[in-house]
């Protein structure tokens, strides 16, 4: 297939990064509408590095 390559290495970077024992994610907001599809916290699923009091890793 098409770009499945690159879809296997942005997984893979994903995977690596959310992955990192110093990272937690946040309680705030994780419930879901099992009713709803996709099914997605309303939050987004919010990502913290430990100690560094930034957000995501990605940005």
């Amino acid at each position: 297939m098409p770009r499945e390559k690159l879809v296997i290495a942005g997984l893979s970077a994903a995977i690596a990064v959310l992955s990192d024992p110093r990272l937690r994610i946040l309680d705030d907001g994780l419930d879901v509408n099992r009713r709803r599809l996709p099914t997605k916290p309303a939050s987004g699923g919010r990502v913290r590095a430990a100690g560094s009091g930034r957000g995501c890793p990605f940005h």
